[in-house]
Parts: C-alpha cells; sequence; structure tokens
C-alpha cells in the first residue's frame, strides 16, 4: 500500500466535500484526507465547486498534476507515496457604499457606473486591486438637497481609488448633505421683480425675412439668484404660439440652426455687462427645445457669464441677451407669434 495525501488549496476552504468512488468526506477532512492505495490501483477522485459561506467562496481551478474537471478519474496507477492537491481560486464578497445611505448618484466598480444606488456588492479575488469610485455630487429630486463627496473610510479625498482586497470587506464613501433652496427672479426696463419679461422684437412691429434682430439695453434681462447656492443657467425653447386672434400652439414655426421656411433661430448670450454683445455664434448660442446650460469649459456655451453665479449675498446677478433670425419665408405671415423661452437653474455642482 502507498500513502496518497489529497489536499485543497487554500486550506482555508473548509466548505466543500472531497470524494473517492463517490465517498464524501466535509469540514477539515476535505482539505486534506490521507488515502492509503494498493500498487498500481486507479482511482476516481472529485471535489465540490463552488464552495461557498455567503461571504466567501471558492471555485476549482485545476489539479496539481494538470487535470483541469473537478472529477479526476482513474488516478493513478499508484507507484509510490504521492499527494494531489485541487487548486482554488478564493474570492471575497465586497461591497461599496456611501455615508449616509442615499440613492441619488453613481457607484463605479471595475468598469462599470451603477446609477442610483446607495451601495455596490460584488466578488473579488484575494489580492485583487480593484479600482472604485463614486459620483462627486448626489441630487436628491429638483435639487432639494444635495450630498457632496468628503472622503473615503481610508482618508483618500479622490472619488477614483484603487482597493486591494484583503478579505470580505466594506469600503465606505462619506458625504456631507445639504438642504438647498433655488429661487430666480428677473428684472427688466429697471423693474424688479418683474412678473412678466416680455421682449418685443422689433418694438412689437414687424419684421422681413431673414432680418436679424438683437436685444437693446431696455430690452435686456437681468436676472437674480436668490438661491443659497451658487448656481449654472441654462435656456430652451418650450412652445411657439399663434396670438393673432386666440393663443393656440403655432403649428408651423419651430426653432433650428439656420433659418428656413418656418423656421427660425434664437440666441442667448449671458453676461455681466449692461451692453448687447458684437459677437454671436450659432454654434455656442443656438436656444434648442432641449436644455442647454451655460459654460465656458471646454467650450463656451450661452457665455460667457451664465455659470458659477454666487449665492444671494455675493454677485448673484447676470444679464441675459437674446438674438432672433426671421425665418426665409413662413405659413401664415401676417399672423404674431409669441415664443417661449424657459430659464432653468441647477446648482454649481463642478
Amino acid at each position: 500500500y502507498w500513502h496518497v495525501i489529497v489536499e485543497k488549496d487554500p486550506d482555508s476552504d473548509t466548505l466543500g466535500s472531497l470524494s473517492c468512488y463517490s465517498f464524501p468526506v466535509f469540514g477539515p477532512a476535505s482539505v486534506r484526507h490521507d488515502y492509503w492505495w494498493q500498487e498500481g490501483r486507479y482511482h476516481d477522485l472529485e471535489v465540490s465547486t463552488p464552495d461557498s459561506a455567503g461571504i466567501v467562496r471558492y471555485y476549482f481551478l485545476n489539479w496539481s498534476d494538470g487535470e483541469l474537471t473537478p472529477a479526476h478519474t482513474s488516478y493513478g496507477p499508484v507507484h509510490a507515496e504521492d499527494s494531489l492537491v485541487a487548486i482554488y481560486s478564493q474570492e471575497f464578497l465586497c461591497r461599496v457604499e456611501k455615508d449616509p445611505l442615499q440613492d441619488h448618484g453613481r457607484i463605479f466598480v471595475e468598469g462599470v457606473w451603477f446609477e442610483d444606488v446607495a451601495a455596490v456588492d460584488f466578488w473579488a479575488l484575494l489580492d485583487d486591486d480593484v479600482e472604485i469610485g463614486v459620483s462627486l455630487h448626489d441630487t436628491v429630486g429638483d435639487y432639494d438637497s444635495v450630498y457632496t463627496f468628503l472622503n473615503w473610510e481610508t482618508a483618500d479625498v479622490e472619488t477614483m481609488i484603487v482597493w486591494t482586497i484583503t478579505g470580505p470587506d466594506t469600503m465606505t464613501a462619506f458625504y456631507n448633505a445639504v438642504e438647498i433652496y433655488l429661487e430666480l427672479a428677473l428684472g427688466q426696463y429697471d423693474v424688479y421683480p418683474n412678473d412678466s419679461v416680455v421682449w418685443r422684437v422689433a418694438g412689437g412691429d414687424s419684421v422681413l425675412y431673414t432680418e436679424v434682430h438683437t436685444m437693446f439695453e431696455g430690452d435686456s434681462i437681468k436676472v437674480y439668484n436668490l438661491s443659497t447656492i451658487m448656481i449654472d443657467l441654462g435656456l430652451n425653447v418650450v412652445t411657439i404660439y399663434d396670438t393673432t386672434d386666440a393663443w393656440i400652439e403655432d403649428p408651423f414655426w419651430s426653432p433650428h440652426f439656420w433659418e428656413d421656411e418656418d423656421r427660425f433661430v434664437i440666441m442667448g448670450q449671458f453676461t455681466d455687462i449692461s451692453e448687447p454683445p458684437i459677437i454671436w455664434e450659432r454654434s455656442n448660442d443656438y436656444i434648442d427645445y432641449s436644455v442647454t446650460w451655460a459654460k465656458n469649459d471646454p467650450d463656451r456655451i450661452f457665455g460667457p457669464g451664465g455659470e458659477f453665479i454666487e449665492a444671494l449675498g455675493g454677485a448673484n446677478t447676470e444679464m441675459l441677451w437674446m438674438q432672433f433670425v426671421a425665418p426665409t419665408h413662413s405659413t401664415n405671415p401676417e399672423h404674431t407669434r409669441c415664443i417661449v423661452i424657459r430659464l432653468t437653474a441647477k446648482p454649481s455642482l463642478e
């Protein structure tokens, strides 16, 4: 008889079984078992996979003699003392979570962003370097409050870090929760606040096809940030009304990048000065149905202002200027139109 030792690696895997001829052993005996086998005999061995206990799991990789399946049939012939090892990978259940727990932002784990989650669970190998991250700002509802990232429990202050896995663990990202209040007020013609802000293009008179009209100083709109936080501003066209008889939505007119039949161009710029801009660029100033946010970097949109407008008590005002380019032709050209444009604010979170 020859002494043959059958083992599992790592030896912490006491969660499964080891079988010889379908007779299993469990627990510590499955990690190392001693057999005495006759000269020249063959034996059928098998190990379990995966071996799991909630926060740790082991997956079979291969036997030490090169066999790649958990069922090692016809091991032998036995002619000497020997040892055979079932080699496993070891994985741990890990978690990235936010404190306080809130599901209004994102969490990043190994190349994937998970949206609107407070925590993400994942499996990782021992000694793996796992890239994780969280969103810098998480907003609640229509910006009723905002959570701002402070640091990880490791004291790292970058939102993206590399986490070396040493066992089942939780990595916590700490946030500061702040309730915010957003309010805008508008002024025009030196009247503040102004309940109705209207730009009467050409003073309310008719305009020619393709004619360009820019706000004068008296037309410009002054935006007041009465919020408790610094804000960015956005613009979009809401609808177009035909106001000739009754106010009805106009089925013909629409905003476009270039003027055309029934297509007008409306542009906007935010500045800190009380004179209209001289240079207008459609690629940067064009207002469409979708909300576009003012910015200066890397490209200027509705600028040079419109972002990082200080809260009440600071430099909290901005001038809004507009330019209108009439269509090349128009259905019902004698009708009057009203173009409704929405001014939207959001916290300056970057």
